[in-house]
């Protein structure tokens, strides 16, 4: 299952990104808390650079708080960048975590005047990331007010703009981008789960039935909200047992496999089976603890 996604507006966001880095002064890096390695974008290291970074993990509403302290862990002590977990939908959370390390790591590089207490100009941050990992979310409540783009398709920002937080800081939004080619069949399969590549990249039925697998594997419990009779069945015997159990049926009693994959992605995404990380930090056991 190799995904290619990277519609021209993918090529025209790296060409935004590379041109804005260098007008800011710290970096936001987003990725998801359920799959902090997979949406880890491999572009992102060569066109940030040595820029000061915060690795922020959103959804963690949806993530195991377990693996989710686990990972923060890791990445202050391995990957040496403080790390701190999002959840958007907590009003003001967002203010109260992310802007006083913005500031921190910021202020000594904003430029001052000769006797050096006068700022020339607000403290500067950019938000980076994979497509719908919540970076205008992220930024509306920063700013306390709409004013990025949201949606729930990928893509939904495509243009750089900038966001006044105050008379000392603003932000620069800017679009989410995937890599060229996605080689790594697990990696593409965890971002097309997750949300992160559009519709038109992979096949839902496929993805549903690989997801149900999986899970059955990993996080059997997860699935005893469908009530299955047997987990010991290949990915698309489970979808179909899933359709029956949740009435997709056309004519003939056959399953309708398009609703029903519709139903499990659904419910995998907004968390419905339950809060699961997918990942696990390197040296770690795998899955949720």
């Amino acid at each position: 299952m190799s995904i290619h996604w990277f519609p021209g507006h993918m090529a025209k966001a790296k060409r935004l990104l590379l041109e804005s880095v260098k007008l800011v002064d710290v970096i936001v890096e987003l990725r998801d808390a359920r799959i902090p390695l997979a949406s880890a974008n491999p572009l992102l290291d060569k066109i940030i650079g040595k820029k000061a970074r915060i690795v922020a993990l959103a959804k963690t509403d949806l993530a195991n708080s377990e693996q989710t302290k686990a990972w923060l862990a890791y990445l202050e002590k391995v990957e040496r960048v403080k790390a701190i977990g999002l959840n958007l939908k907590r009003q003001h959370e967002a203010s109260r975590l992310l802007l006083p390390q913005i500031s921190a790591l910021a202020d000594p590089l904003v430029p001052r005047s000769k006797q050096g207490n006068v700022r020339l100009r607000p403290a500067r941050a950019m938000i980076v990331g994979i497509p719908n990992v919540g970076k205008s979310t992220l930024i509306n409540s920063l700013a306390g007010k709409s004013t990025a783009k949201t949606g729930s398709l990928p893509g939904v920002t495509r243009s750089k703009q900038w966001i006044k937080l105050s008379d000392s800081s603003e932000l620069l939004d800017t679009p989410g981008i995937l890599w060229p080619k996605l080689d790594d069949v697990l990696v593409a399969r965890k971002l097309a789960i997750t949300g992160a590549i559009g519709q038109g990249g992979f096949d839902e039925y496929e993805l549903a039935a690989w997801l149900l697998r999986y899970l059955a594997d990993h996080f059997p419990m997860l699935l005893e909200r469908y009530r299955l009779a047997s987990l010991d069945l290949a990915g698309e015997e489970l979808l179909q047992a899933v359709g029956r159990a949740r009435g997709c049926l056309v004519g003939g009693g056959d399953v309708d496999l398009q609703r029903a994959a519709d139903i499990v992605l659904t419910e995998f995404r907004t968390g419905k089976m339950g809060q699961i990380t997918l990942e696990s930090p390197p040296g770690r056991s795998s899955g949720n603890v």
